[in-house]
């Protein structure tokens, strides 16, 4: 759908711009004189959500993160009293996000059409997942929306604060590797060719390390495109195959089974699975229809097959820890504390503490991984610059009359 940039004069006579979303330039004027602004000037600068340039694609990025801040501001204003339409309309007017702004201007003017706020919001699926309109959906049927949108923005602050210490740990070995395979990756196609040339002209017979350096440097210098192309192509591919049933079953059940990365990704799952579930029964939801909300929330496929499984035996009369027994993913301790909840009617107070616990476990192993991989990557990318050094020093030596 195209996107009009506007400039415009509200009932005040002051000037205010944006942008709209709408099927032409005649519907935009009309659905902006329906928020009783006056177009002075209107323009179409593309197609939401479809543009590909990097500044466009940052916004959207950026976006993102907004929705937890817009959903608690949300809540307040809906607290305060305010009605919904005017909420939104304050909200768009403090948002300094191009493509936010343009998701809020179009769910403010499903809104004034006469579409619940659930019903608007999903019509941007990319901010406002199916977990978060299914809790709106709630909140509007039982009247107590704004304190849905609450804990709403605190199941996201959550996640956002869990995902984000661990972007953090990871961003440091992440940029150690890149920078250790872009320096190796340089010196075997520019440097090395140029040095080894010299040693070879000497005549002399190169010691078997330079000779292996010699060897590798040719190969990746006649090369390198091929490589390039084939970890490209190895990529799609498999991207191709993960987003199949099959391609997601195999890669998730590999990462559960391996031997240091498989409990992470357990807690980390765990912790998210609990947290959802706890926010929903608090809102009302029933344990029933909250399992088939969250049940992508993991994001493990095996783990979402099991939580599937469970709703069958839910439905076939079994209790909830009962159905999760057994079933790939879900840990005995956290089984046992679900059926203390379930027994103790205090299942909500339960799921609480089970993600406070393993989001600090998660936290933990991922620390402790950095910690152990930081020193590894060092070591490796010193035995590989030893390496090298050797290789060429050897032959310079030989060629010197140096000896040892």
């Amino acid at each position: 759908m195209p996107v009009f940039q506007y400039q415009a004069l509200d009932t005040n006579s002051r000037g205010v711009s944006g942008s709209i979303e709408a099927e032409s330039a005649r519907e935009a004027r009309r659905l902006l004189r329906e928020q009783d602004i006056f177009v002075t000037t209107l323009n179409e600068t593309g197609r939401h959500a479809r543009a590909v340039s990097p500044l466009v694609w940052l916004q959207t990025h950026r976006a993102k993160h907004e929705v937890g801040s817009f959903t608690r501001q949300l809540a307040a204003l809906l607290a305060a009293g305010m009605r919904m339409a005017d909420a939104l309309r304050a909200l768009i007017d403090q948002t300094d996000n191009a493509a936010f702004e343009a998701v809020l201007r179009d769910v403010h003017q499903r809104i004034t059409r006469g579409a619940s706020l659930a019903d608007a919001l999903a019509a941007h699926p990319e901010y406002f997942g199916p977990l978060y309109t299914n809790m709106v959906r709630v909140g509007e049927g039982a009247g107590n929306l704004d304190r849905i949108l609450g804990q709403i923005s605190e199941y996201l602050r959550s996640h956002e604060q869990l995902s984000n210490k661990i972007t953090t740990a990871m961003t440091y070995p992440i940029v150690m590797v890149l920078v250790g395979v872009g320096v190796v990756a340089f010196l075997l196609t520019f440097a090395i060719p140029k040095i080894t040339a010299v040693l070879l002209s000497a005549g002399k017979t190169l010691p078997l390390p330079t000779v292996l350096l010699v060897r590798t440097s040719e190969f990746v210098s006649a090369w390198w495109p091929a490589l390039l192309a084939a970890a490209a192509g190895a990529y799609f591919l498999l991207r191709l195959f993960f987003r199949t049933e099959r391609g997601r079953l195999w890669r998730d059940g590999l990462l559960l089974r391996l031997p240091v990365i498989g409990p992470l990704c357990q807690k980390l799952a765990m912790a998210r699975f609990t947290m959802a579930f706890s926010v929903l029964l608090k809102s009302g939801v029933k344990a029933l229809d909250a399992l088939e909300m969250i049940e992508d929330v993991p994001n493990n496929a095996v783990i979402t097959r099991t939580v599937r499984a469970a709703r069958e035996g839910i439905l076939a009369g079994s209790d909830i820890a009962e159905t999760l027994d057994g079933g790939i993913g879900f840990p005995p301790l956290l089984i046992q504390m679900i059926a203390v909840g379930e027994q103790s009617g205090s299942l909500e107070s339960s799921l609480d503490h089970i993600a406070k616990t393993y989001e600090e476990e998660a936290e933990t192993t991922v620390q402790r991984l950095m910690a152990l991989f930081e020193p590894a990557i060092i070591v490796a990318m010193a035995v590989v610059v030893a390496f090298i050094v050797l290789a060429i020093l050897l032959p310079i030596l030989e060629i010197s009359d140096v000896t040892f």
